[in-house]
């Protein structure tokens, strides 16, 4: 018993240390940012000419054969540009508007990759609208788009996949729950109530509204999410229950509550952290700054949210890629070993790109 217990305390210590070396808290240590044990410098191979017209990207999507830009176009009045893996563009589709299938507010979306399904959660307009990649591949964006009005009103974060529905909530009413799963039939099967435990708790509902990431691994097996203040990583299972699997406390989320800022105001100490979030069954890959003060009077536009950071589903640090332009959405394509992102370059002009990530797994 004595030996066991010896072996079990030096166990404890080893495992104490190695996630305070890496960066992911422990209750003593607080914020740390994160020591990558690879770090490497790459270069984006842009793909296309200036996206002209697209303005705020809120998601990228990658299937077999061709790329997802999902992004209002002020020339076209569309919201979803499909391209192919040479980055020729396809079509573009989906109007704004209060038509069957057209989409006024996109909340919230959520991707299928098996069924490629895209489902877009229209919090303006109270409707579900359903995006069947395949059919609208095949028809040249003729077909494949269909809408079904569902909820009053939809949380800030919403998945759903065969059997299951997960919602997410920052600014919580009564008997609601910061995440909550259920079947088919509404039936309530998990919750989890718990957030970040940081220094000023009334910022917390504002770190994780639409702004935030919030994206389900291809086996639904598991949630990664991320602050979009600082630089705060959750991970939970979903196998039986949400539990929490591991937070990693990488930059403290320094900002302001002011009357007329959403979700918040910068201050002289706020470092900007996570732009994107991508997760496959293994890894997750984020798109970061994690060094710029947001109130810096001379940010290089370029540089600014130019690294990948990836992690494992411990929160530890597997690797960092400072790239040569800002990356605003990523996509990975796993068994190429490509990053498809939307990027910008100084000038602000927007692009699809690549960069291969050199992961072995």
């Amino acid at each position: 018993m004595i030996r066991k217990s010896f072996f079990a305390s030096l166990t404890l210590l080893a495992v104490s240390m190695f996630f305070t070396c890496c960066g992911v808290k422990n209750e003593k240590s607080g914020f740390k940012k994160p020591a990558f044990p690879v770090k490497e410098t790459a270069e984006f191979t842009v793909i296309t000419d200036e996206l002209i017209g697209i303005n705020a990207v809120s998601d990228l999507l990658c299937g077999d054969n061709w790329i997802c830009v999902y992004a209002y176009d002020a020339e076209n009045q569309c919201n979803m540009h499909l391209f192919d893996k040479s980055g020729k563009k396809l079509f573009s589709v989906l109007r704004t508007g209060r038509g069957p299938n057209e989409v006024l507010f996109p909340l919230t979306t959520s991707f299928d990759i098996e069924s490629a399904t895209l489902d877009i959660f229209d919090a303006t307009a109270s409707k579900n609208i359903t995006v069947h990649m395949d059919s609208l591949l095949a028809s040249d964006g003729k077909s494949g788009i269909s809408s079904i009005n569902e909820l009053d009103s939809y949380p800030e974060k919403l998945k759903i996949w065969p059997g299951h529905r997960l919602e997410g909530r920052a600014v919580k009413k009564e008997g609601h729950k910061r995440l909550t799963l259920l079947n088919d039939f509404g039936d309530t099967l998990s919750t989890y109530d718990s957030f970040p435990e940081i220094e000023n708790k009334d910022i917390l509902p504002r770190l994780y509204t639409f702004h935030s990431w919030f994206e389900l691994s291809p086996d639904f097996t598991k949630l990664a999410t991320a602050s979009c203040g600082g630089e705060i990583l959750e991970t939970f299972s979903l196998s039986e229950k949400i539990s929490n699997i591991s937070t990693g406390y990488f930059i403290e989320p320094d900002v302001n509550l002011e009357e007329g800022s959403f979700p918040y105001a910068f201050n002289e100490r706020t470092v900007f952290g996570f732009s994107d979030l991508f997760v496959d069954n293994s890894l997750i890959y984020t798109a970061h700054d994690g060094k710029t003060l947001a109130k810096s009077k001379d940010i290089d536009k370029r540089s600014l949210f130019s690294r990948i950071a990836i992690y494992d589903w411990n929160c530890n640090p597997v690797k960092e890629i400072q790239t040569d332009y800002r990356i605003e959405r990523i996509c990975v394509e796993s068994d190429s070993d490509k990053m498809f992102a939307v990027v910008r370059d100084n000038d602000s002009s927007t692009y699809l790109a690549y960069i291969k990530l050199n992961i072995t797994k």
